[in-house]
């Protein structure tokens, strides 16, 4: 059950005119239900061999969410980078790893 209501930040990429894509200025911010997990062991350790951390996890829809759209989650004015997306064979539910954000 999602119980906590996020934010999903990315940039959408445009075609110009000339065939190249370029990003708005201005991120794309989409309003979603998720649920948070703490990061289960495999999880720290996977991130861990590749030189991440992993503070969290949230699964949110599959409709939400957009890979290569969505950068960054923003959970209760805490921002963070989304570093890792699976979703699960035959569900329509994506887990999203994610690293709290040094501003």
């Amino acid at each position: 059950m999602r119980e906590i209501f996020i934010k999903l930040i990315g940039v959408d990429p445009v075609q110009n005119a000339e065939g190249i894509f370029t990003s708005h200025t201005e991120p794309v911010v989409s309003p979603c239900w998720a649920s948070r997990k703490s990061a289960n062991r495999s999880e720290f350790y996977a991130a861990s061999a590749v030189g991440e951390t992993v503070d969290a996890v949230y699964e949110v829809s599959a409709i939400d969410y957009v890979p290569g759209v969505h950068t960054q989650i923003e959970d209760r004015g805490v921002r963070y980078d989304i570093i890792r997306s699976y979703r699960y064979e035959d569900s329509e539910a994506v887990e999203l790893s994610v690293r709290r954000r040094d501003i």
